[in-house]
């Protein structure tokens, strides 16, 4: 395996494995696939987490599919609303489980 880090710090090489892991679709396009298992999943209520660990995806990039997609809408106060209804998320909690995910990869 390739080390990622001059001079092999092998904690920064092993949090870098796990969060390939974690994200295994990160940086990739999005397939027909996975966009309907989106839409399932966002339509079923499905938890933000739930469908970042499931999809391999970070917050951001589930958060900014579906807005894409019809799916989401930002409200006033940076709300996250199912178009065209209630909130389903803040962007805090976006961004504070971005870290979350990196953090545990």
């Amino acid at each position: 395996m390739l080390q990622l880090v001059s001079g092999g710090d092998l904690s920064v090489q092993r949090q870098a494995e796990e969060l390939v892991k974690t994200l295994f679709n990160m940086g990739q396009l999005w397939s027909p696939e996975h966009q309907g298992r989106l839409k399932e999943l966002f339509d079923s209520g499905v938890k933000l987490e739930d469908m970042c660990r499931e999809l391999g995806r970070t917050p951001s990039a589930i958060v900014g599919k579906l807005m894409q997609l019809g799916r989401l809408q930002v409200g006033r106060g940076n709300h996250y609303y199912p178009a065209p209804e209630d909130a389903w998320c803040l962007w805090p909690e976006v961004r504070d489980l971005d870290r979350k995910l990196k953090e545990e990869g």
